[in-house]
């Protein structure tokens, strides 16, 4: 049995006109900058009509298990790494901004709120069993 780490979030005076950009599940996706193609693109861009699994430099892993879940379950994910040759992050701040390791990785509804994050890898069964609270399942 996977146990969840809760991670607090950020102390603020007040948490409404105070805001601090995170990956934590049920908040909005943070905007973060990122470069595709010589152009900048934000993470926002990057949501669309399904659901949305963005993974650091070293989360190949999660994209190859983004599409075993897709076909497994017939959820439609979209599966990005940051920090590599297609979506670029020089200055790293997805990973900061986003709390998670260079193999960590999150899963953004379509409505761009944060369904699911991992801080590191684990066996793609993590992501299945995510997508598919996510839907109700």
């Amino acid at each position: 049995m996977e146990i969840p780490v809760l991670i607090a979030p950020p102390a603020v005076a007040n948490p409404v006109t105070d805001y601090v950009p995170s990956g934590r599940p049920g908040g909005r996706t943070p905007h973060v900058w990122l470069e595709q193609g010589g152009a900048r693109l934000s993470t926002i861009d990057l949501i669309g009509q399904h659901f949305t699994l963005m993974a650091g430099p070293r989360g190949g892993v999660w994209v190859d298990a983004a599409r075993r879940v897709a076909d497994a379950t017939r959820i439609p994910i979209a599966a990005h790494t940051t920090g590599g040759a297609s979506l670029g992050n020089p200055d790293r701040a997805w990973t900061r901004t986003y709390g998670v390791d260079d193999d960590g990785a999150v899963l953004v509804r379509p409505d761009g709120y944060v369904a699911w994050r991992r801080r590191s890898r684990a066996t793609p069964d993590t992501l299945a069993r995510a997508a598919e609270r996510a839907v109700g399942r």
